[in-house]
C-alpha cells in the first residue's frame, strides 16, 4: 500500500501521535520460509514481511526501516519496498506504511560497527515506539539492536514494544518468531536492582512495576486482586526510598520492614511471567533494607514503641555506614549527629537506672534537649580554655567527647546549610576520610560508658544578664544585691558611658562582657550577635540570674531569646517605689528584688 499524504487539517494531530517504528534487516539469499506467531502463520521469503502480515492491525508500524548495505540496497531492499507497496501481499493491512532505507556499511571493522549504531539512534525520534526484528543480518547487528534500544529507552523516552527473532535454525515449519523483548525487560530489571541496592533509589523498580499494576479491561473483583498486591508493593518501595532519601532512621527501618514483609510473600503470576529471576531480584533488595528493618514494630504509627538499646543504636550506625559507602555525606553527618546525642542519652539513662529506655523518653525533644546542651556546653568550655590556655574542668573521656561533638557539629552545620557560610565547607576526600575516622572512634566506643558521660556541674559561680536603658538603678541594684561572679550587660550607644560609674559605685570586680545594640528600639535580630557576646560567660557559669528590668522592650526580647534556650535560668526584677524625680536624682539605691520564676532547663 503507497504511502498517502497527510490532509494539512490532521498535521498538528498527527505531529503530537508516537510514531511506531519497525527496524529490521534483509536477507541477502531470501527463500521462501513459513513463520509463526502465536496461532498464525504466514509464508514469505524476508522475515519482516511475514511479521507485517502476523502482527495484529493495532500493533503494525507506521515506519519499517530496513538496514541497507550496498549489496542489499541493490535488488533485496527495492523488492521489499514494492512488495509492500503494492497493497498486494496483505489484505489486513489498511493503513499506510512508509518503508525506508538506512545506508550502512558493511561492519568490516569496529569503527564501521560503531557508525551504524549511531545511524540507529539518529534515526528514531524521541517519545516514538520501537519494534525490532533481528531474524537477518549480521550476527552484530542483535548486538547493535539491543545497544541502541537500551540507549533510546533510557535517553529518549522510546518505547520499547517487541524484539522479534525468526528461530530459522530449526529444521521443522512455520519458523516460531520468538518475542525476545524479556531479555531487554532482564537489563533493565538487573540495572533498577543495582540502583536501588547501591543507591537506595527505587524509582527504577517502581517504573518497571507500573505496567503490572493496571487491570486489563474485562477483569473484576477478585481477579483485580493480583495488581493491587502489584500497587502495594510499588508504594511501599516509594515510602522506603523516600523515607531513605531524606534521612529518617525510624521511617526508613518501618517501611524497611514493610517492604521486606511483602516481599516474603508470594508474588503474582503476570508479574512473575515477565520478571526474569524475581528470586534472584528480590533476594538483592531483601539483603539491602534487612538490617535497618524495624520487625519489633508493626503499627506503622507508633515510633513510641521503638525502645533504645544497643541493637537500635548498631542499626542506626549501621545506616551511617550505608549513607558513607554511598556518598551521601550530608545525610551521614545529619545522622551522626543525632546518633551522638541518642547514645549519651542511653548511657544517662542506664546511669539512672532504667533499663528499658522506650520511645517517649528518648524521642521527644525536651529529652533531647538537655543532651544537645550539655554536649555544647562540653565543648564550649574545651574551646574557651583553649584560648585561655586555661585547665577544662572536664575529664579526658569528656573532653574526648566534647572534641568529636564539635568536629562532628561543624562539619553537619556547613553541609545542612547549603554552604551560606564565609568558609568554603566543600568536603575533599581528605576530608570525608578523616570524618569517617572520627566516626570509627566513635562506634568503637558504644559500649565504653565512661567516653559518654555528659558534665554535670556546668560550670562555676553566677552569671547576672541585664539590659542598661536610660536608668541606672535597676542594674545598680542587682549588682549589689546578688554580687554576681559575671555579668553581661546589653546596652546602647547613649547608655555605654554609664556602665563604668555604675561598676565603680557598686564596687564589683568580676568578668563583663557587654553587646551594644546597632537599633535598640527595633533591632530584634540582633539576639544571634547578642547571643554570641554571652555565650562565653554562660560556659562558665554554674548559675544564670536574669533580670527583667531596665532598657528597651527590644533589649528584653534579646535577652530572653538567650537565656531561654540556656541553662537554667533564675528570673528577677527591682522595683524601685520612689518617684520619678527622686530615681533620676539619686539611681544608687538598692531596690526592691522580686524572684519571678526559675526555669528548668
Amino acid at each position: 500500500m503507497r504511502l498517502v499524504k497527510k490532509i494539512s487539517g490532521e498535521e498538528n494531530m498527527v505531529r503530537n501521535m508516537k510514531k511506531h517504528i519497525l527496524i529490521a534487516a534483509l536477507s541477502v539469499t531470501p527463500r521462501p520460509t513459513k513463520y509463526a506467531l502465536g496461532d498464525k502463520v504466514a509464508e514469505a521469503n524476508q522475515s519482516p514481511l511475514a511479521l507485517l502480515q502476523l502482527l495484529p492491525e493495532d500493533r503494525l508500524p507506521d515506519e519499517v526501516i530496513i538496514l541497507c548495505t550496498s549489496e542489499i540496497a541493490k535488488v533485496q531492499f527495492p523488492q521489499f519496498k514494492e512488495h509492500i507497496e503494492s497493497g498486494e501481499f496483505s489484505t489486513h493491512i489498511t493503513k499506510p506504511i512508509r518503508v525506508s532505507a538506512l545506508d550502512i556499511s558493511d561492519g568490516k571493522n569496529e569503527e564501521e560497527i560503531w557508525e551504524i549504531l549511531r545511524c540507529i539512534l539518529k534515526c528514531v525520534p524521541e517519545n516514538a515506539y520501537l519494534t525490532l526484528d533481528l531474524t537477518h543480518g549480521y550476527r552484530s547487528f542483535s548486538f547493535l539492536y539491543f545497544t541502541a534500544a537500551l540507549y533510546l529507552k533510557a535517553l529518549r523516552n522510546v518505547g520499547l514494544i517487541s524484539t522479534f527473532y525468526g528461530n530459522v535454525e530449526i529444521k521443522e515449519e512455520p519458523k516460531p518468531l520468538l518475542d525476545l523483548s524479556l531479555i531487554l525487560e532482564m537489563v533493565e530489571w538487573f540495572f533498577a536492582t543495582r540502583i536501588f541496592r547501591e543507591t537506595g533509589q527505587a524509582n527504577y523498580i517502581i517504573n518497571l512495576l507500573e505496567p503490572f499494576t493496571k487491570i486489563p479491561e474485562g477483569v473484576q473483583g477478585k481477579d483485580c486482586m493480583p495488581y493491587s498486591q502489584i500497587r502495594k508493593l510499588s508504594e511501599v518501595f516509594s515510602k522506603a526510598t523516600s523515607a531513605y532519601e531524606q534521612a529518617l532512621p525510624i521511617e526508613f527501618g518501618l517501611e524497611a520492614n514493610r517492604l521486606h514483609q511483602l516481599l516474603e510473600k508470594d508474588l503474582p503470576g503476570h508479574l512473575m511471567e515477565r520478571m526474569p529471576l524475581p528470586e534472584e531480584l528480590f533476594g538483592q533488595v531483601k539483603a539491602f533494607i534487612e538490617p535497618y528493618a524495624l520487625s519489633q514494630i508493626n503499627d506503622n504509627d507508633k515510633k513510641m514503641k521503638l525502645f533504645l538499646d544497643y541493637t537500635e543504636i548498631n542499626r542506626q550506625a549501621a545506616l551511617v555506614d550505608e549513607y558513607f559507602g554511598q556518598g551521601y555525606i550530608n545525610s551521614a553527618t545529619a545522622l551522626m549527629r543525632e546518633w551522638i546525642v541518642n547514645v549519651a542519652l542511653f548511657h544517662q539513662e542506664h546511669r539512672q537506672g532504667k533499663g528499658i529506655i522506650a520511645g517517649i523518653d528518648w524521642l521527644p525533644y525536651k529529652k533531647r534537649r538537655p543532651i544537645e546542651y550539655s554536649l555544647g556546653l562540653m565543648m564550649k568550655f574545651v574551646q574557651s580554655k583553649a584560648k585561655e590556655n586555661g585547665k577544662v574542668p572536664l575529664t579526658e573521656e569528656q573532653k574526648w567527647l566534647a572534641e568529636k561533638w564539635d568536629y562532628i557539629t561543624n562539619k553537619r552545620n556547613g553541609l545542612s546549610h547549603c554552604g551560606f557560610k564565609e568558609d568554603n565547607v566543600h568536603l575533599s576526600l581528605k576530608a570525608i576520610e578523616e570524618i569517617k575516622e572520627k566516626w570509627q572512634e566513635l562506634k568503637d566506643s558504644i559500649y565504653m560508658q565512661e567516653k559518654w558521660e555528659l558534665y554535670k556541674k556546668q560550670g562555676e559561680g553566677m552569671l547576672l544578664i541585664c539590659a542598661l536603658g536610660n536608668s541606672k538603678g535597676s542594674l545598680y541594684s542587682a549588682l549589689a544585691t546578688l554580687e554576681p561572679d559575671y555579668l553581661f550587660v546589653i546596652l546602647s550607644d547613649k547608655t555605654k558611658g554609664a556602665i563604668n560609674e555604675i561598676l565603680e559605685k557598686v564596687n564589683w570586680q568580676g568578668e563583663l562582657a557587654v553587646y551594644c545594640m546597632e537599633d535598640p528600639f527595633a533591632g530584634f535580630m540582633e539576639k544571634k550577635l547578642a547571643s554570641a557576646e554571652a555565650e562565653p560567660l554562660m560556659a562558665k557559669a554554674e548559675e544564670v540570674v536574669y533580670n527583667l528590668t531596665g532598657g528597651t522592650t527590644v533589649m528584653q526580647h534579646v535577652l530572653n531569646q538567650i537565656t531561654r534556650k540556656n541553662k537554667a535560668t533564675k528570673q528577677v526584677a527591682f522595683i524601685d517605689r520612689r518617684s520619678l524625680y527622686e530615681q533620676h536624682e539619686n539611681p544608687y539605691v538598692i531596690g526592691e528584688m522580686i524572684l519571678l520564676e526559675e526555669e528548668k532547663g
